[in-house]
């Protein structure tokens, strides 16, 4: 299951990145949660994948959305080296944007239009809608909640 995910990844990082250099049956430029292509370790378990402005949004088992810059992942004929101070010492990517709380108790799906951000959060009842991903706010949370503010509410904030 989870080369699956791993597999899913890849597809859209080889297409997105340069699609014109993109081949069938070409091997994946890089892999995220984990040091090589045939290793077991989990650190990246995603349940939803989007892409838009070269960014890549992974929502994962964590209970958080991963933002990863596309343009990092090595070319074809790069060598991938492990970045020091990165946050995942083993497979060296370091997402450029983690939203610092738990924000999915259940799976959720990511989508983007532009550098607007929204997260339809089935196991909390909610939608979360970021409107300028690019935004260091961005990382704080989201700015409008439809649906449950919290655990608590049922009402909508915006």
């Amino acid at each position: 299951m989870h080369r699956i995910y791993c597999i899913a990844i890849f597809a859209l990082l080889g297409v997105s990145a340069v699609a014109a250099d993109f081949q069938s049956g070409q091997a994946a430029r890089a892999v995220l949660g984990q040091n090589s292509f045939s290793a077991r370790e989990q650190s990246l378990t995603p349940t939803a994948l989007a892409i838009s402005n070269g960014r890549l949004y992974a929502a994962d088992v964590s209970h958080r959305v991963l933002t990863f810059d596309t343009t990092q992942i090595p070319a074809a004929k790069d060598v991938a080296v492990a970045h020091p101070g990165t946050s995942c010492a083993v497979c060296g990517y370091a997402p450029i944007a983690t939203v610092p709380q738990a924000v999915f108790p259940g799976i959720a799906s990511v989508s983007t239009f532009g550098k607007t951000v929204i997260i339809a959060d089935a196991g909390a009842h909610r939608v979360l809608i970021w409107r300028d991903s690019s935004l260091p706010r961005a990382n704080k949370g989201p700015d409008v909640i439809l649906g449950r503010a919290n655990t608590e509410a049922g009402s909508i904030s915006a």
